[in-house]
């Protein structure tokens, strides 16, 4: 809201900026006015082509012209030459204006190739089928893409699939959630690949847009954490409901900001609630055996770790850092026979884990032993 004005006033000075132009135009896109939207576009303000080609067929959705606005996200591919950007934009309106086989026909790669999806893509495609009374095709597709081991999220969606229930498409409601989920794609784009300064400046749009798209949210605030400015980041985390499936990935991230920011004490009990709320997830556990151990408090740590291998269903390749973990803090206690269990286990896991190998040597060596 503080920064629509100055955006305004740069304008009127003749200054072409694209980051004042990118508030405007999440300005017009907040407020719907499509035909606003379309005229600054036409007329040369530009966020950049990729926004620009997407923005404005979103805009041509919002303003009633379905046509019009597929067409557009035809040349925004066409034009941009990021045609796997075009194609899954093309695919949420299709969804969104109730076209379930127009929208599948392009995820599954039927119409112009194989689409490499994120998350949401999955799960707005795993919507779609369920739309199209292909539950089956949709609990495949998540166990393809994922394995039988999900997130609170993912594991709630296969449930409902399984029960039988139509669930409803819900990623993108509306052509503002659309505008949105341009803003979110580019910055998960930009991520790791631009400044997390610039990158921020696409998820927070996405944030004013839609203020509950909880993504953008998570994005916004591990950008802020590797900015260090843990109070916006602590802020930002604070902002995921409770109920949501995610809140426990925005906890373990307040926990680390508040940790990095020198706030240990808080950062710890934030994890050992969530440990309470969410026990069934074992990465809470181990995230908190990990602070745990970083502050040297082995005997606490290890209980964490205990608490997460009993979650442990069947062996997997990736469990080995947790006994490698736990066998760490128990050779701090001056435990070796479960240290050295542990460390095993890792190997068996991981054979030939070259840490793991190093700390079982040197180990043996300061025992005098084997």
């Amino acid at each position: 809201a503080r920064a629509v004005p100055m955006a305004r006033q740069m304008r009127s000075t003749g200054a072409d900026s694209q980051i004042a132009n990118l508030v405007l135009v999440a300005d017009q896109l907040a407020r719907e006015d499509w035909t606003a939207v379309l005229e600054d576009i036409s007329a040369g303000m530009s966020v950049g082509p990729l926004v620009d080609g997407l923005v404005r067929a979103w805009a041509e959705l919002g303003a009633g012209d379905r046509e019009a606005a597929l067409a557009a996200f035809d040349a925004s591919a066409q034009e941009t030459g990021l045609t796997a950007f075009g194609l899954y934009h093309k695919a949420l309106a299709r969804a969104v204006t109730g076209d379930f086989e127009g929208a599948d026909a392009i995820l599954s790669g039927e119409e112009s190739g194989r689409l490499s999806l994120t998350r949401r893509g999955m799960v707005a495609h795993a919507q779609i089928l369920s739309q199209l009374g292909r539950n089956q095709d949709a609990l495949a597709l998540i166990a393809n893409a994922f394995g039988q081991d999900l997130d609170p999220g993912l594991a709630a969606l296969r449930e409902r699939l399984d029960q039988g229930e139509a669930v409803p498409f819900t990623l993108i409601r509306s052509a503002r959630d659309g505008a949105a989920e341009v803003f979110y794609t580019v910055a998960g784009a930009l991520n790791s690949e631009a400044s997390d300064s610039y990158t921020l400046l696409y998820s927070r749009a996405a944030e004013a847009l839609r203020p509950e798209h909880v993504d953008a949210i998570l994005l916004s605030a591990g950008l802020l954490e590797a900015m260090e400015r843990y109070d916006l980041a602590t802020q930002t985390y604070n902002r995921v409901p409770k109920d949501d499936p995610a809140f426990h990935v925005a906890e373990i991230g307040r926990a680390e900001a508040l940790r990095q920011s020198g706030r240990e004490e808080e950062a710890i009990e934030v994890l050992q609630a969530l440990a309470e709320s969410h026990g069934d997830q074992s990465i809470v556990h181990i995230t908190l055996g990990d602070m745990l151990r970083q502050m040297e408090r082995y005997d606490t740590a290890s209980r964490a770790y205990d608490d997460a291998v009993r979650l442990f269903t069947e062996d997997r390749g990736g469990q080995w850092i947790v006994y490698f973990a736990r066998g760490i803090t128990h050779e701090r206690e001056d435990r070796w026979p479960e240290a050295e269990a542990d460390f095993r286990k890792a190997l068996e896991l991981n054979p030939g884990q070259p840490s793991v190998l190093n700390y079982l040597g040197y180990s043996m060596v300061e025992l005098d032993m084997n």
